[in-house]
């Protein structure tokens, strides 16, 4: 990670040209991919065919990158569609197939309903703000436009992956932190690239150039962690049993329609209103869903607890056991009606204090 943030900062330098920003953002790429494939070889961790995934598809990156600096800076062409988005566009199913063989986690409904839900208002997110107001002043070619277009769709897959990964598995693991950080990183700058490059803003050096950089240095430093080689995410007891995230989360997808629609009221737009309603529509069906779920799930609960409750109180009768609690801070004692048949009194003679089972004792 200091190494990789190093190689980050440099690439900022203000005396680097064209050709010395090329050399420092390929070398930072290359000098992760290369601490992929030495960790892959030399320490053989866990799940190495999902390692090998997250490999291949930083180096799709990496040559999509060495094409684009190829034809900017060599051939001194910008070609809004190149072989380098054939590249670009490769990274994303090796990444989702990499994070799926790395975080195998039991296909539960609630988890991949819950992933749903707030993928849903992310797309729509991107839709409304990010794509549907740059589409009115596009004036390139049809490819073009689908190829940009693909970037979003790609993201929210991949959003949608490591989201089901988060959900589902422990973050303690530092790898696992690192490796979802990573995707973080990398769809929020592919997000906001888009939306530039509809809106045909370009700068020098990219500050989205920090974020795709870090996100391939936090790759590499995840699966060169010592824990990477032993350590699986525990689904035993996943992150949001101990807080409020993922409540926060779902919270959060079901008031950004309505959110959405009261913003663009209050700026006196009505351009993404459907794609605002039909998010909602599709949240409001995967809420009943997630409902009917939870209210499954607690039934249940409910019936498996009652059964294990009437084969203890079976079992207590056919041994002719009684069985009883006490609280000493309290003074509450609590028998059940074995213990009262046990001592030959009824429920309304015994006090449930101690004092009046210890009177019952022969001297």
């Amino acid at each position: 990670l200091a190494l990789g943030s190093v190689a980050v900062a440099i690439h900022f330098l203000p005396f680097l040209d064209g050709g010395g920003q090329a050399v420092t953002y390929l070398g930072t790429e290359a000098l992760a991919v290369a601490a992929v494939i030495g960790s892959l070889l030399l320490r053989r961790p866990e799940r190495r065919l999902g390692w090998a995934l997250f490999g291949a598809g930083m180096l799709s990156v990496t040559l999509g990158d060495a094409v684009w600096y190829w034809l900017t800076t060599v051939a001194d062409v910008s070609p809004a569609t190149s072989l380098a988005d054939v590249f670009y566009i490769a990274e994303y199913p090796l990444l989702i197939g990499g994070v799926l063989l790395l975080v195998r986690a039991r296909p539960d409904k609630e988890t991949v309903l819950d992933t749903l839900i707030i993928t849903t208002a992310a797309f729509m997110v991107v839709l409304e703000f990010v794509v549907q107001p740059s589409l009115d002043g596009y004036t390139g070619s049809t490819l073009d436009l689908a190829v940009m277009l693909s970037y979003p769709i790609a993201d929210v897959a991949l959003l949608a992956v490591a989201l089901r990964a988060l959900l589902a598995t422990d973050l303690h693991s530092r790898w696992l932190a690192m490796l979802l950080g990573g995707v973080v990183a990398v769809v929020l700058a592919d997000v906001l690239n888009l939306r530039l490059s509809l809106m045909d803003v370009s700068v020098d050096i990219s500050p989205l150039d920090a974020l795709w950089l870090m996100s391939m240095v936090m790759w590499a430093a995840a699966v060169s962690h010592p824990a990477a080689g032993t350590e699986m995410p525990n689904r035993g007891e996943d992150w949001t049993s101990r807080n409020t995230a993922r409540r926060l989360l779902l919270t959060g997808a079901l008031l950004l329609p309505p959110a959405s629609l009261v913003l663009q009221a209050f700026l006196g737009e009505a351009t993404g209103t459907p794609v605002s309603l039909a998010a909602w529509g599709v949240i409001a069906v995967l809420v009943m869903l997630r409902t009917d779920t939870a209210i499954s799930a607690a039934r249940r609960s409910e019936r498996a607890l009652r059964s294990t409750g009437d084969r203890l109180a079976l079992a207590a009768r056919a041994g002719s056991v009684g069985i009883w609690d006490f609280d000493p801070v309290a003074d509450c004692l609590a028998w059940d009606d074995q213990m009262l048949g046990l001592y030959g009194i009824g429920r309304e003679e015994f006090s449930c204090t101690y004092e009046s089972w210890q009177a019952r004792l022969l001297p």
